[in-house]
């Protein structure tokens, strides 16, 4: 294969290669962990299109525990193929695809722990790949730009421009999005908050996230951080 800075164009490069029904997607700094032989058992009987997947991120917020996420990962590759060159989604030309959850089977990733994303430059490549998309997005009115949004916010933060990550969490409209969404946006939201010293943004968000569900040790520790910034 090659790289042209498009990660949906280099999975469904990946995807030409699957011969199975089902498509299990991994990456290199995931390990997976769960019984096969439940997941197969589910498989068969399962009338979903897409399975999502447990995803715990040795990441971001230095609270207790890791961030929990589920993700579609599991999917029939009849029906599927990716779309977007940063923090790619599935889609398809048919019906609407049909989400379920994947019993027993679970992904741990470790792609953003401080050390490892420092190594690997992912912050600067990440920005880079999240401006342009962004700028198409805008360009042709896209109805997913709040994903887009995020994608610019959470590169900017990483890659060391909170202010413009701020400014691009302020253009989210938080009442439109779903919990798994809006619990992915609200972590890095309250991190360029607080850099910049925006209290209010960042309360703003943490209500949010109690709102969608977040585990309640998470929140008392982000709750916690604004505290001691204020």
């Amino acid at each position: 294969g090659y790289w042209d800075d498009d990660f949906g164009a280099a999975r469904n490069r990946a995807l030409q290669h699957c011969t199975g029904r089902w498509v299990f997607s991994v990456d290199a700094d995931e390990v997976v962990d769960g019984d096969p032989r439940l997941l197969r058992r589910h498989l068969h009987g399962t009338t979903a299109d897409c399975l999502n997947v447990v995803v715990s991120s040795d990441s971001w917020d230095g609270v207790e525990g890791a961030v929990r996420f589920e993700l579609p990962r599991l999917f029939r590759r009849s029906r599927c193929r990716w779309e977007g060159p940063l923090h790619e989604q599935l889609v398809t030309s048919g019906p609407p695809l049909s989400f379920a959850s994947a019993p027993g089977v679970s992904l741990r990733h470790s792609g953003y722990t401080p050390l490892r994303y420092q190594q690997r430059g992912k912050g600067e490549r990440n920005l880079v790949l999240a401006r342009k998309a962004l700028a198409d997005a805008r360009a042709r009115n896209s109805p997913d730009l709040t994903r887009h949004l995020v994608d610019a916010a959470r590169s900017a933060l990483s890659g060391g421009s909170a202010h413009e990550a701020v400014e691009l969490f302020a253009e989210i409209d938080r009442a439109a999005m779903n919990a798994r969404h809006g619990i992915i946006a609200a972590h890095p939201a309250i991190r360029a908050a607080l850099a910049v010293d925006d209290l209010a943004a960042a309360r703003e968000w943490l209500a949010a996230l109690e709102r969608w569900g977040e585990t309640p040790a998470v929140c008392r520790g982000l709750e916690a951080q604004v505290a001691l910034a204020a």
